[in-house]
């Protein structure tokens, strides 16, 4: 057996777009391990409180208001949980109906849907987010 003398041998490096694509590929597998673990929505509020952090985001609850009126979501309109900030940086947690009921969004309606349609759960979880506004403020 005869053994060869190697000198100068060098391994194969890595291109720069190959060091590119593997950073991107971790920092995408770190969003989505993030967005799946915490919730989308509060990705997605994470990032825009990033962006204006001491914005208000009063027309973005209008329009998902409005889409939810548009589309008769009943549930949607008068259960789900937001949280609008003005621009004083003031908090109000309620629902649509109840930004309209206690004019925080002006120019917000829904003609499909109101407080009756809403019943009695919306009755009583408007108690439970007057505190809760309270609390955020305090």
């Amino acid at each position: 057996m005869v053994l060869r003398k190697i000198s100068n041998k060098r391994g194969q490096g890595l291109e720069t777009s190959t060091i590119i694509l593997i950073v991107l590929g971790v920092a995408l597998l770190i969003i989505l391990i993030f967005g799946f673990s915490t919730g989308w929505s509060n990705l997605w509020g994470r990032i825009v409180e990033y962006i204006n952090p001491s914005g208000s985001n009063v027309d973005t609850i209008k329009q998902a208001c409005e889409i939810a009126c548009s589309q008769s979501a009943v549930d949607t309109w008068c259960m789900q949980e937001r949280t609008l900030k003005d621009s004083s940086g003031n908090k109000t947690i309620g629902s649509c109906q109840y930004f309209v009921d206690e004019k925080k969004i002006s120019g917000l309606s829904c003609s499909s849907i109101n407080a009756n349609t809403c019943g009695q759960n919306y009755a009583d979880k408007k108690i439970v987010w007057i505190e809760d506004t309270k609390k955020a403020n305090a």
